[in-house]
């Protein structure tokens, strides 16, 4: 049997790695603008 818990824990890992990537790309346009 599956558990829903363990799907519950790996599914935000994405959205979470696409933002933090978009943040630290915004971060480093930042540097290189300013």
């Amino acid at each position: 049997m599956n558990d829903p818990l363990r799907r519950l824990k790996f599914l935000p890992w994405i959205p979470l790695l696409q933002i933090s990537l978009i943040t630290v790309l915004i971060a480093i346009a930042l540097d290189v603008l300013l």
